[in-house]
């Protein structure tokens, strides 16, 4: 997958020098971290999505010390009205630069060996919390870094939080264990149902996760030397409590 877009006719090789910017933010933030081995390679949505990676903006690829990314952020096409309408509601306009800092940050934590498989969901909120700087050294403000660059991975977090989807979908009148007993079918019908209802409500939910995110990031600082064992119970104690 990722050869398919190394080697297609389109792609561009590029090099961290090629982003003054972002090279000083990361060379200031983690020092003498060295990711001279990291290859960028930037190409169209087409191609990277063409090539199985459809819905990213970009991905690290460690085995290969690969960076790929889109020269071009753009919305996933909509499938259904519920992903329509909550492209909608969360309108997005993270930029190529915000993606390669935070794929740049993930060949960083794997660098120092804190990117464990079994630590995932913890990874990423390292990876997102160590680009608030940067996306501040843009002119962003909190609400910008919000909507813009976390609303993503806190939607997601919704997705998954048993506590969180039963009080969405209580907004309609349905029950968490009625939901659990429907054919896929039935549920995409629900959501599409009652999209326009529950989006808000999933956004606002994501919203709240992502401020928390940054309210603790700004008391607590970064967490470079923490190890990924020590982040997870901080994590989930105070550190990055979503819960």
């Amino acid at each position: 997958m990722v050869n398919k877009v190394i080697n297609h006719k389109t792609t561009v090789r590029k090099y961290l020098s090629d982003f003054p910017v972002i090279d000083k933010y990361i060379k200031e933030r983690f020092g003498d971290i060295d990711l001279s081995e990291i290859q960028i390679y930037m190409s169209s949505g087409k191609v990277i999505d063409k090539a199985g990676f459809e819905g990213i903006g970009g991905c690290y690829v460690d085995m290969m010390k690969v960076i790929l990314v889109k020269d071009k952020i753009e919305d996933i096409k909509a499938t259904d009205k519920f992903s329509s309408v909550m492209q909608d509601v969360c309108k997005l306009t993270a930029t190529m630069e915000d993606i390669l800092v935070h794929e740049l940050i993930h060949a960083v934590s794997a660098k120092i060996g804190r990117a464990l498989s079994k630590y995932r969901h913890t990874e990423e909120e390292f990876v997102y919390t160590n680009c608030i700087d940067f996306y501040r050294q843009k002119g962003m403000s909190d609400e910008d870094i919000v909507n813009n660059n976390f609303l993503p991975f806190c939607i997601a977090d919704v997705y998954a939080s048993k506590k969180e989807m039963q009080q969405v979908f209580k907004t309609i009148g349905v029950t968490f264990s009625e939901v659990r007993g429907m054919s896929d079918f039935e549920y995409k019908n629900l959501l599409n149902k009652n999209a326009e209802k529950i989006a808000p409500v999933i956004k606002d939910f994501a919203q709240k996760k992502a401020y928390r995110m940054i309210e603790l990031y700004s008391k607590h600082g970064d967490i470079n030397n923490i190890c990924p064992e020590q982040t997870e119970n901080i994590s989930r104690a105070s550190f990055l409590d979503f819960s």
